[in-house]
Protein backbone atom coordinates (compact mmCIF):
# COMPACT_ATOMS: atom_id res chain seq x y z
CA UNK A 1 0.00 0.00 0.00
CA UNK A 2 2.96 2.32 0.57
CA UNK A 3 5.78 2.94 -1.80
CA UNK A 4 9.41 2.56 -0.88
CA UNK A 5 11.11 0.81 1.95
CA UNK A 6 13.07 3.99 2.80
CA UNK A 7 9.81 5.79 3.62
CA UNK A 8 8.70 2.91 5.84
CA UNK A 9 12.06 2.91 7.67
CA UNK A 10 11.85 6.68 8.18
CA UNK A 11 8.39 6.42 9.70
CA UNK A 12 9.48 3.62 12.02
CA UNK A 13 12.32 5.81 13.29
CA UNK A 14 9.75 8.55 13.94
CA UNK A 15 7.40 6.12 15.67
CA UNK A 16 10.14 4.85 17.96
CA UNK A 17 11.28 8.39 18.78
CA UNK A 18 7.75 9.47 19.61
CA UNK A 19 7.11 6.32 21.64
CA UNK A 20 10.15 6.97 23.80
CA UNK A 21 9.13 10.54 24.51
CA UNK A 22 6.87 9.77 27.49
CA UNK A 23 3.76 11.71 28.51
CA UNK A 24 0.17 10.86 27.62
CA UNK A 25 -1.41 7.44 27.87
CA UNK A 26 -1.58 5.48 24.61
CA UNK A 27 -5.15 4.20 25.21
CA UNK A 28 -8.41 6.01 25.87
CA UNK A 29 -11.23 3.48 25.57
CA UNK A 30 -10.96 2.02 22.06
CA UNK A 31 -8.76 4.93 20.90
CA UNK A 32 -5.07 4.05 20.43
CA UNK A 33 -3.03 7.25 20.23
CA UNK A 34 0.54 8.45 20.14
CA UNK A 35 1.69 9.32 23.67
CA UNK A 36 3.22 12.65 22.58
CA UNK A 37 2.83 14.90 19.57
CA UNK A 38 5.50 15.29 16.91
CA UNK A 39 6.09 18.06 14.44
CA UNK A 40 7.27 15.81 11.61
CA UNK A 41 4.93 15.72 8.62
CA UNK A 42 4.76 11.91 8.47
CA UNK A 43 3.75 9.91 5.43
CA UNK A 44 1.09 10.70 2.88
CA UNK A 45 -0.80 7.49 2.19
CA UNK A 46 -4.53 8.07 2.12
CA UNK A 47 -6.38 6.93 5.24
CA UNK A 48 -10.11 7.19 4.75
CA UNK A 49 -13.24 5.28 5.51
CA UNK A 50 -16.11 4.88 7.91
CA UNK A 51 -15.54 4.67 11.67
CA UNK A 52 -16.75 1.37 13.10
CA UNK A 53 -16.82 0.18 16.69
CA UNK A 54 -16.97 -3.54 17.46
CA UNK A 55 -16.51 -4.35 21.15
CA UNK A 56 -13.22 -2.75 22.22
CA UNK A 57 -12.06 -2.27 18.62
CA UNK A 58 -12.28 0.99 16.72
CA UNK A 59 -11.80 0.69 12.96
CA UNK A 60 -11.55 2.68 9.79
CA UNK A 61 -13.53 0.55 7.31
CA UNK A 62 -13.15 0.63 3.53
CA UNK A 63 -16.35 -0.63 1.97
CA UNK A 64 -14.84 -0.68 -1.54
CA UNK A 65 -12.40 -3.44 -0.61
CA UNK A 66 -14.30 -4.88 2.37
CA UNK A 67 -11.40 -4.34 4.75
CA UNK A 68 -11.15 -2.58 8.09
CA UNK A 69 -8.14 -1.46 10.07
CA UNK A 70 -7.61 -0.66 13.74
CA UNK A 71 -6.25 2.85 13.90
CA UNK A 72 -3.58 4.80 15.80
CA UNK A 73 -4.61 8.44 16.22
CA UNK A 74 -2.55 11.60 16.82
CA UNK A 75 -1.58 12.50 20.41
CA UNK A 76 -4.37 14.34 22.18
CA UNK A 77 -7.15 12.35 20.50
CA UNK A 78 -9.80 11.20 23.00
CA UNK A 79 -12.84 8.95 23.17
CA UNK A 80 -16.29 10.28 24.09
CA UNK A 81 -18.03 7.12 25.34
CA UNK A 82 -21.40 8.82 25.84
CA UNK A 83 -21.62 10.07 22.26
CA UNK A 84 -19.59 7.17 20.78
CA UNK A 85 -17.25 9.64 19.07
CA UNK A 86 -13.56 10.15 18.48
CA UNK A 87 -12.50 13.69 19.40
CA UNK A 88 -9.41 14.80 17.52
CA UNK A 89 -6.69 16.93 19.11
CA UNK A 90 -8.15 19.95 17.32
CA UNK A 91 -11.53 19.07 19.01
CA UNK A 92 -13.00 17.80 15.75
CA UNK A 93 -15.73 15.28 16.61
CA UNK A 94 -15.97 12.13 14.53
CA UNK A 95 -18.88 9.92 15.63
CA UNK A 96 -18.94 6.20 14.95
CA UNK A 97 -20.53 5.72 11.53
CA UNK A 98 -19.09 8.92 10.09
CA UNK A 99 -16.68 9.08 7.17
CA UNK A 100 -13.16 10.30 7.96
CA UNK A 101 -10.23 11.28 5.79
CA UNK A 102 -6.57 12.00 6.45
CA UNK A 103 -2.96 11.10 5.84
CA UNK A 104 -0.79 8.40 7.32
CA UNK A 105 0.29 4.86 6.56
CA UNK A 106 -0.33 1.18 7.21
CA UNK A 107 1.98 -0.92 9.39
CA UNK A 108 2.16 -4.24 11.21
CA UNK A 109 0.97 -4.82 14.77
CA UNK A 110 4.58 -4.98 16.00
CA UNK A 111 4.92 -1.31 15.07
CA UNK A 112 2.18 -0.49 17.57
CA UNK A 113 4.32 -1.94 20.36
CA UNK A 114 7.32 0.17 19.30
CA UNK A 115 5.32 3.38 19.39
CA UNK A 116 2.60 2.81 22.00
CA UNK A 117 3.69 -0.15 24.17
CA UNK A 118 2.58 -3.68 24.93
CA UNK A 119 -0.97 -2.88 26.10
CA UNK A 120 -1.80 -1.08 22.85
CA UNK A 121 -0.11 -3.85 20.85
CA UNK A 122 -2.35 -6.42 22.55
CA UNK A 123 -5.45 -4.37 21.67
CA UNK A 124 -4.29 -3.93 18.07
CA UNK A 125 -3.52 -7.66 17.74
CA UNK A 126 -6.98 -8.58 19.03
CA UNK A 127 -8.61 -6.11 16.61
CA UNK A 128 -6.75 -6.76 13.36
CA UNK A 129 -9.41 -7.74 10.83
CA UNK A 130 -7.91 -7.34 7.38
CA UNK A 131 -6.06 -9.43 4.81
CA UNK A 132 -2.73 -7.72 5.45
CA UNK A 133 -2.61 -7.88 9.26
CA UNK A 134 -2.09 -4.13 9.36
CA UNK A 135 -3.01 -1.15 11.50
CA UNK A 136 -3.67 2.35 10.11
CA UNK A 137 -1.39 5.01 11.60
CA UNK A 138 -2.65 8.58 11.27
CA UNK A 139 0.10 11.19 11.04
CA UNK A 140 0.84 12.52 14.50
CA UNK A 141 -0.32 16.06 13.81
CA UNK A 142 -3.18 18.07 15.25
CA UNK A 143 -5.16 18.29 12.00
CA UNK A 144 -4.07 15.03 10.35
CA UNK A 145 -7.59 13.60 10.08
CA UNK A 146 -11.14 14.84 10.16
CA UNK A 147 -14.57 14.33 8.68
CA UNK A 148 -14.64 13.50 4.98
CA UNK A 149 -16.27 16.20 2.88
Amino acid sequence: MMGGMDLRAALLVLIVAVGCGGGGEPLDGPVMRYPTSASDGGVDAEVKGRLELAGDCLYIAFDEVRERYPVVWPAGTTWDAEDQAVVGPSTTRMPVGSEVYGGGGYYKVEDVKRSLGAEAEALAASCVDNTYGEVAFINNEKGAIGPAE
